[in-house]
């Protein structure tokens, strides 16, 4: 069940079927993926890809956790000229809730956003079954180490160094160094780059078409360590890639911008 707005440019998306389902973990915790949608999608498969790509009208894609926190949000609406993008706003969730095998509560943007010139709002209460968390989802608890003790010296041993106790305690390896927004990895040929440390951004320019810079984009955060997270949608007009590096989190918009392309760059984690 879904009631209330979902409105693009002025224009109601109609929202008429919900479902809920448990996702691929995120940030160390189960996550839940509700799919919002102008026409019935119960027979797909894999309904948030089909919703992605408009294959059921208007559609609202959100990921989260059990607690209601939304990391995730997909945007779809046949008013939009860009008619699908990720972007997260204001969208929250008001008196969510999971037991008893369902999943209810409201979503909202607090008002109408302003995403890259499309305008949007939802405001919508909903309510979708929702089973146990499969074994493949679950998240194992973190088992604490066991302190390693040393049997207290002899007190005839006159000989014993106490600055080498422990150097046979094998050295932890070191974490790996995460990035800053400014080593994220851009074109060759970027032009016009803007980095926005406070929200995270990065912004630039390319001569090139915007096939080639997702090709190369998607080559050089790949080798930067970065894995795709969906399927990317790249056409001539508009494109869109996902990727994610441990817990951190890149969506990335790349459109026409006179005989080049405009790239936008989001983080997150």
């Amino acid at each position: 069940m879904v009631t209330g707005i979902f409105s693009g440019n002025g224009k109601d998306g109609k929202l008429a079927y919900v479902s809920a389902n448990w996702s691929e973990p995120f940030a160390g915790r189960p996550g839940i993926e509700l799919v919002f949608t102008e026409k019935d999608h119960a027979k797909e498969k894999k309904p948030d890809t089909g919703a992605m790509f408009g294959k059921f009208g208007s559609a609202l894609i959100i990921s989260l956790h059990g607690d209601g926190g939304i990391y995730g949000c997909h945007v779809v609406h046949s008013a939009h000229q860009n008619k699908s993008f990720s972007a997260i706003g204001r969208m929250e969730t008001t008196e969510f809730s999971y037991a008893d095998g369902k999943v209810e509560g409201e979503l909202t943007t607090h008002g109408e956003v302003d995403t890259f010139g499309e305008k949007w709002e939802v405001k919508i209460k909903f309510l979708a079954p929702l089973g146990e968390i499969p074994k493949e989802f679950q998240v194992a608890e973190e088992k604490k180490p066991k302190k390693k003790t040393k049997p207290a010296p002899a007190a005839e041993d006159d000989d014993l160094n106490l600055g080498d106790m422990g150097d046979d305690e094998p050295a932890g390896e070191p974490a790996a160094a995460g990035l800053s927004v400014k080593e994220l990895a851009l074109t060759k040929d970027a032009t016009g780059v803007e980095y926005q440390a406070m929200v995270e951004h990065v912004l630039f320019q390319s001569p090139s078409a915007v096939k080639k810079v997702c090709a190369e984009l998607a080559a050089n955060l790949k080798a930067q360590g970065w894995a795709g997270d969906g399927p990317d949608m790249v056409n001539a007009q508009s494109s869109i890639l996902k990727r994610k590096r441990g817990e951190a989190a890149l969506t990335i918009f790349v459109k026409p911008q006179g005989s080049g392309s405009e790239v936008k760059m989001f983080t997150e984690g």
